[in-house]
């Protein structure tokens, strides 16, 4: 009775072990879900290494943000975004140049509203005719 007792025990313990790793799997794979669609409201870096910050900012709320452009000049804008995490319209309005650098880079020509695409890691702000701020591009 005893030995039958620790075979039935050792052919339990050794098929609860080699069980399937379902929940494992699903984990993995949620793990990796996350990390490949990454928040809209995130530290976004375009090839050429200028960077856009979205932290903190959220839906339909103005927030001031700086543009930097590559000989010291900055502009203050309030930038805006409308729509939801994959697709929308974000906007400058506002701008105006910080007094820096060697002169006005055109801040005013900030002032409009485009679109975006975010996709998994990728975020696109597309530029029109007529509205074609310095933060157009691809980030990752």
């Amino acid at each position: 009775m005893i030995r039958t007792f620790c075979t039935l025990a050792l052919i339990l313990l050794l098929f609860n072990s080699c069980g399937d790793d379902d929940n494992n799997d699903n984990e993995i794979q949620q793990e990796a879900a996350e990390t490949t669609d990454k928040n809209l409201f995130s530290l976004w870096r375009r090839s050429d290494g200028d960077t856009l910050d979205l932290r903190g900012s959220d839906f339909n709320r103005s927030r001031s943000t700086n543009i930097v452009f590559d000989l010291g000049s900055s502009c203050r804008c309030f930038f805006k975004i409308l729509g939801s995490q994959t697709s929308g319209t974000f906007s400058y309005s506002s701008c105006s140049w910080n007094f820096d650098g060697p002169g006005d880079p055109g801040c005013f020509q900030q002032n409009g509203t485009s679109t975006y695409r975010k996709s998994g890691n990728f975020l696109r702000l597309s530029c029109d005719l007529f509205h074609r701020p310095v933060t157009c591009g691809q980030y990752n």
